[in-house]
């Protein structure tokens, strides 16, 4: 299965600039004039440098926190390519790999171990295979060979595109079947006739893909479900106010909660009363946690009568 289909821009080039602190493990990254929510979705890729071969490098997206910021898989740190060679005396180093494959600039930082410490270097100048650093001379008080590194790259106003992935290209099929029923003018309703004393009228959503409701007390199959056959991949599930009576309780309106994949539960929404009672509400699925890929809406409502 092909999950990486294009770029989303018709261009190549999403509008705006990022910067990431490649030091940062909660790997967040930080945009201007970008429009994240817009443009991309969790599980996309973003490849960050893409106009800058030598410095890109390609990151999923984990989460879209806002129209600005997101948070990556992990951060941007890298592993060098070869080894450093370090002369005594002298805070010049020598880089062991292929010329095109690296392309470090200044204030990077290099860490690697000298002498069984743990050396934080920064980049002060150099090109190719050969560097100076900021570290004194007198630090390295012998000859060094054969040293692994890693670096923490400076990324500060840097070019990005976005891959989208297939389920969250509107170009591509989805494998997933995702169906929410009922309009706003025509809600699909869960309703209990003629109870007697307080009682609980529901919509429940389940990992499996089924939706069931309460009618006259009792849990019934909706017939088609929200996802056919079961889904393959992770979604959130939202509902918020429409009209009439209010949720009374269940899953909270207004915030997305995972319906399918690892971590996933039931979501259920509920209303309860000893009166007539008629509240609707929106129901909506996406592809991720904020609900920038809203792919299927729904309206149900719940309605306690008496004749």
């Amino acid at each position: 299965m092909i999950r990486f289909t294009k770029i989303k821009s018709s261009s190549g080039n999403v509008a705006g600039q990022i910067t990431v602190d490649a030091k940062n493990n909660q790997a967040v990254l930080v945009g201007t004039s970008t429009g994240f929510r817009i443009n991309s979705a969790n599980l996309d890729l973003i490849v960050i440098n893409s106009d800058v071969p030598t410095r890109l490098q390609i990151k999923e997206i984990v989460n879209v926190n806002s129209s600005y910021i997101m948070t990556l898989e992990s951060n941007t740190k890298y592993y060098g390519d070869g080894v450093m060679n370090i002369a005594y005396n002298s805070n010049s180093i020598t880089m062991t790999q292929n010329v095109s494959t690296i392309n470090l600039i200044a204030n990077d930082i290099i860490s690697f171990e000298y002498l069984d410490n743990v050396v934080e270097s920064m980049i002060l100048s150099g090109s190719g295979k050969n560097y100076v650093l900021n570290t004194a001379n007198s630090f390295f008080t012998t000859s060094a060979n054969l040293l692994n590194y890693h670096v923490y790259p400076i990324i500060s106003n840097a070019k990005y595109e976005i891959i989208r992935t297939y389920y969250n290209d509107p170009d591509t099929p989805n494998p997933d079947n995702i169906l929410l029923t009922g309009t706003s003018g025509s809600p699909i309703m869960s309703t209990y006739t003629d109870p007697v004393g307080s009682v609980t009228v529901a919509w429940k959503f389940t990992p499996t893909g089924a939706s069931t409701y309460i009618d006259n007390g009792s849990e019934v199959p909706l017939s088609g479900v929200w996802c056919d056959p079961s889904p393959i991949n992770d979604y959130w599930i939202r509902g918020t106010y429409e009209s009439g009576d209010a949720v009374t309780g269940g899953n909270s309106l207004g915030v997305w909660y995972k319906v399918s994949g690892a971590g996933s539960d039931d979501v259920e929404y509920q209303w309860t009363s000893a009166s007539a009672y008629n509240g609707t509400i929106k129901v909506e699925i996406s592809s991720d946690s904020s609900g920038s890929v809203v792919l299927a809406t729904g309206y149900y409502g719940g309605e306690i009568v008496f004749t």
